[in-house]
């Protein structure tokens, strides 16, 4: 035999799996005839690289007095995640509502569902990561948690629940966002109201 070897070049590129193919041709011998057994033979190049989009989703409008729900979703879409490869996206609320007093602590919310889904972690600030066992494996999907509206006595009028993403990253590949702060709207039925009373004079 003649052997000799090449190595795969990493690169940033997301090519997905790729082939290389050595083929044999024009056999020839000096003296007598040559023909070809195995003409050609094929290795699989693979790759960790993703192109990955984060997008958010919540719950348009929930009723404070009811205590409703608002699920929030936070979705992962383009080349799955493979190997040892992670995505990572910062996700915090702001809007006129408070976490905690008019709705469910959102950090709280997000590290309970963080643990309970395989393949998701968050480090207790603002950072998801999400790795290739996520969504049964498949590397890509959706990621829902919830809040409960909570009601009080205090007139605020409608407010918001605005969460947002940033600093979407991938170790291998690219990262993008797509729809990164949707709001939700919390509605309320309080009202500040003033009674008088009056008499006739004498």
């Amino acid at each position: 035999p003649c052997a000799f070897t090449v190595n795969a070049i990493d690169d940033a590129a997301v090519e997905g799996t790729e082939t290389i193919v050595a083929t044999l041709s024009n056999q020839s011998v000096a003296n007598g005839s040559a023909s070809l057994g195995v003409a050609s033979t094929t290795t699989n190049v693979t790759e960790l690289d993703a192109d990955v989009t984060f997008d958010v989703s919540s719950t348009a409008s929930v009723s404070e007095e009811l205590g409703e729900t608002v699920t929030f979703t936070v979705t992962l879409t383009g080349s799955a995640l493979v190997g040892a490869n992670t995505a990572s996206v910062d996700i915090i609320a702001s809007g006129s509502a408070t976490s905690g007093a008019d709705y469910d602590d959102f950090v709280a919310a997000l590290t309970a569902a963080a643990t309970a889904a395989p393949g998701v972690s968050f480090d207790g600030v603002d950072t998801l990561t999400f790795d290739s066992s996520f969504n049964a494996g498949t590397g890509t999907g959706p990621f829902a948690f919830t809040v409960n509206a909570l009601d009080d006595a205090v007139v605020e009028g409608t407010e918001t629940i605005v969460a947002t993403l940033s600093n979407q990253s991938v170790a291998n590949g690219s990262a993008s966002l797509g729809v990164a702060s949707p709001p939700t709207h919390v509605t309320e039925p309080d009202a500040d109201v003033t009674s008088a009373v009056t008499s006739p004079a004498t």
